[in-house]
């Protein structure tokens, strides 16, 4: 090529980035077949294309996506673009493991360098890196874990399979300066559907919903031209006849966003098909000042009478949320949810006392347990809300409760064991089936249908049942309503 030719070029790859990624780079076949092993052209499909310019147009973008699509190396391709054409340009990648993370820099990264015409290449400071690549523009590529990095600011960082990050909250948050400064934050993952409440999930869903400032980009598993209906026959058959359900289908290779999101199936202790009877969910909701958090899906009517369920926890960063859900007493409805870290002693019994008094001084079942106990305690004494003190009437139940007539022993609170808990979920249950309830709120949602039907946790050892337990508690409360 001529200088002038070359010239032409690098003014045409400055000006965009899919043209330097169609133009230029390559990609490694890593799939079985004739080509494994082989280098070929990036050749972007039209919707890569879309993602490359919501990327380089937005600085927060949230991908979820069935597998195999060539998103990990179209981010990489996008971060290569940055460090040879707006130097200095620095890159952090992070991954479950590290050793992931450095072969998406080491074996990905700089090969795709590599492999681009000499003119377009810069000088690499240290040829045969692992976690840190840096060019003599300036520019660098560091790999991370995650829960690492937090000492850095970047131009774009990468997390890749975000949702099988076990501490992806503390992550988030460890490269908010990254944004803040100017750079840009890309998530990427297929979904780990034994965590139905994730952090990234609950990402997806709120950029979906326009409640921050994400981009999502949803990708199914037809995005690859050389899949088809009867390719997805098949794999749909395989793992029907290997799981008897198909919740791995949907965690692999989803149609739907919604499929993507929706919780597993198989051993839950409310069937589907009765939560579908239920299901109502509305994707926007007031606030009020009064109480941060609370997700208010209907306002109170004067004269209604609204019965609540809270689940208290102890309020730390990694912990439980605390969680409370408010249902119409006569029609079940659910008109409010809130979910958060809320400490026992004072936030929780202040945000529990302000909603009651919000939905007409409801009354409210406060789970008792370790932290109910001190929640239990405060609302006893009273909580000073503004001028006003409100008294919150919490359901008392005996320890020996599970489903018997009598008044309880007058000790206020659910208590929680293994026959009080299968009650409160029988009777849950039972409304579900009855349509008795209405489910509004998607975490809600989310979290009662992942319920296992053995251990009435959430699977997976994720925990995260805080909003489905407020919700049980809220349903037996309502039928027991002459014990009051």
């Amino acid at each position: 090529m001529t200088p002038e030719e070359i010239h032409s070029e690098r003014l045409a790859c400055l000006r965009s980035p899919a043209y330097f990624i169609l133009t230029f780079c390559q990609i490694l076949i890593v799939s079985a077949g004739a080509e494994r092993g082989a280098w070929v052209p990036f050749t972007l499909w039209p919707w890569q294309i879309g993602v490359v310019e919501t990327i380089h147009g937005r600085r927060k973008v949230v991908v979820l996506k069935a597998r195999q699509l060539g998103l990990s190396w179209l981010a990489l391709a996008y971060a290569l673009w940055g460090m040879l054409f707006c130097p200095p340009y620095e890159v952090l990648v992070f991954s479950r493991r590290e050793k992931e993370a450095v072969y998406l820099v080491a074996k990905r990264l700089i090969r795709m360098h590599a492999k681009l015409p000499p003119w377009l290449q810069s000088t690499a400071l240290n040829e045969q890196a692992t976690s840190v690549w840096e060019l003599s523009n300036g520019s660098v590529a560091r790999a991370f874990a995650t829960g690492t990095g937090d000492s850095y600011t970047a131009s774009l960082a990468i997390i890749d399979e975000a949702d099988l990050v076990a501490d992806l909250d503390d992550q988030l948050a460890s490269v908010g300066p990254t944004v803040e400064a100017g750079g840009k934050l890309l998530l990427i993952s297929r979904v780990d559907k034994s965590r139905t409440d994730s952090p990234f999930k609950r990402t997806f869903r709120g950029a979906q919903e326009g409640r921050s400032d994400y981009a999502p980009i949803f990708v199914p598993w037809h995005a690859r031209p050389d899949r088809d209906r009867e390719w997805y026959a098949g794999v749909r058959a395989e793992i029907m006849a290997r799981t008897g359900s198909l919740d791995e289908l949907k965690e692999q290779y989803p149609a739907t966003a919604e499929e993507a999101l929706e919780a597993p199936t198989l051993e839950k202790r409310i069937p589907a098909e009765w939560l579908a009877v239920v299901r109502q969910i509305k994707t926007e909701w007031e606030t009020t000042p009064d109480i941060p958090g609370l997700r208010i899906y209907t306002q109170p009517v004067p004269g209604r009478e609204y019965i609540a369920g809270a689940d208290p926890a102890e309020g730390v960063i990694g912990g439980d949320d605390s969680a409370i859900v408010v249902q119409d007493k006569i029609t079940g409805r659910q008109v409010a949810a809130l979910n958060g870290k809320l400490e026992p002693i004072r936030d929780f019994p202040r945000t529990i006392a302000a909603t009651s008094l919000l939905y007409n001084r409801c009354k409210v079942n406060v789970e008792r347990n370790n932290h109910g106990h001190a929640v239990i305690g405060a609302l006893q004494a009273g909580i000073k809300i503004g001028v006003e003190t409100v008294f919150v009437h919490v359901m008392a139940f005996s320890d020996s409760m599970a489903g018997a007539k009598d008044k309880g022993d007058g000790r206020p609170g659910y208590p929680t064991n293994v026959a009080t808990k299968a009650h409160a979920w029988d009777v849950t249950t039972r409304d579900c089936k009855d349509g008795a309830l209405a489910v509004v709120d998607a975490q809600t949602y989310s979290q009662v249908a992942s319920i296992d039907r053995r251990t009435l946790k959430a699977p997976g050892g994720s925990a995260v049942d805080d909003l489905a337990i407020s919700l049980s508690l809220s349903a037996v409360a309502r039928s027991v309503t002459a014990w009051w």
